[in-house]
């Protein structure tokens, strides 16, 4: 009675490891179900048409792969961080020995002068997405002018800010802050840098670039006196510049330079239209030119002047060697007493390599 106990259990343990597959997750054809219960398929017959089924749906895969194309398959990769913004660090260290022994032509005047002047810039130079920054230190002094012992203060008064400015945009682009500005050939606004201090302007500044040209727009104060709100100098400028052919560059600008005095001395109202081209005749052949007309009123005194420039070069030897001539002329006025005012107004030029080194 066991042993025929352990054998029927043993029976039922078979045929349930043989069906259970079937009760938990088989799901047979509906059409072959059918022709077994009709018996027209023997359960044995079934499952040898599945078997082949299964074999040829097997093979049709395997075939598929073979003739698809292959697929790149990329490992997972973390979200990329933003590259870090460009920033260049530049500076300028420069030392100039002059000396200088009747320069004003006149014999009877004792100012002869010998002095090193010196110069020290650090450059900031940075962008983010929609920025541009500029920032610019500058340390400019006179050797011995500063004494400098273990008892003395340190004197700050010669570091300044000589540029800090931010700029928007890749194309057009707007700079707002303390900036070098210059005009061509710096005749009427420029940069000055022969100067151990230079000049720049505080304002605005709008570049725009078109196809063949482009605008330049600028209004800048000079200076501005916190005392009085009328003791102000403003200077306000549109130029435009044509490049449709590459060897000539004409450039027309419009110029307006406002003063307020609160010495009593009335206002004045510089008004400056002018053009300037350059014309590249050969490689080794330059001409330009530049005339200027001014309007308005200088300190109550009707203004009427202009000056021009003639001016050519001849490139020798490329680089190495060059010869130039030049003309040029600005009115003067002959009777300071006739109220009107006919002396050619310079504005806020880079003169120094126009009146030669001496600066006369």
């Amino acid at each position: 009675m066991d042993a025929c106990k352990k054998c029927f259990i043993a029976v039922i343990v078979f045929m349930f490891v043989l069906f259970i597959p079937f009760a938990v997750g088989y799901d047979r054809d509906p059409l072959i179900e059918v022709l077994i219960e009709k018996g027209i398929l023997t359960e044995d017959e079934a499952r040898e048409i599945e078997e082949e089924v299964a074999r040829r749906e097997a093979q049709r895969e395997a075939e598929r792969r073979e003739t698809a194309p292959p697929v790149a398959i990329h490992p997972p990769t973390e979200r990329a961080l933003p590259a870090p913004p460009p920033f260049k660090i530049s500076g300028q260290f420069r030392i100039r020995s002059e000396a200088r022994n009747d320069s004003d032509f006149n014999s009877t005047a004792q100012d002869h002068t010998d002095f090193t002047g010196q110069r020290i810039r650090l450059n900031l130079d940075g962008r983010t997405s929609p920025a541009r920054y500029f920032v610019q230190l500058q340390h400019s002094r006179n050797w011995g002018e500063e004494l400098l012992t273990a008892s003395s203060p340190i004197a700050s008064s010669d570091v300044d800010l000589h540029q800090g400015f931010i700029e928007y945009g890749r194309k057009n682009t707007l700079r707002i802050g303390r900036q070098e500005i210059i005009l061509g050939s710096e005749r009427l606004v420029g940069a000055f840098g022969w100067s151990n201090n230079g000049r720049a302007y505080d304002g605005l500044r709008l570049e725009m670039p078109l196809n063949q040209s482009s605008f330049d727009v600028f209004a800048v104060k000079v200076m501005e006196n916190t005392a009085t709100k009328s003791d102000d100098t403003n200077l306000y400028g549109i130029s435009y510049t044509c490049n449709k052919k590459p060897n000539v560059k004409p450039v027309a600008y419009v110029l307006f330079k406002h003063v307020d005095d609160d010495s009593g001395t009335p206002k004045s109202n510089v008004l400056v239209t002018g053009s300037l081209t350059t014309i590249q005749m050969n490689p080794r052949l330059t001409l330009d030119w530049e005339a200027a007309i001014e309007s308005g009123n200088a300190a109550g005194a009707d203004l009427n002047a202009y000056a021009y420039h003639i001016g050519a070069k001849y490139n020798a030897i490329p680089d190495k060697f060059w010869l130039g001539a030049e003309y040029n002329m600005a009115t003067g006025d002959g009777d300071p007493t006739d109220n009107k005012v006919k002396t050619f107004d310079q504005l806020y030029p880079t003169n120094h390599n126009k009146y030669g080194y001496i600066d006369y």
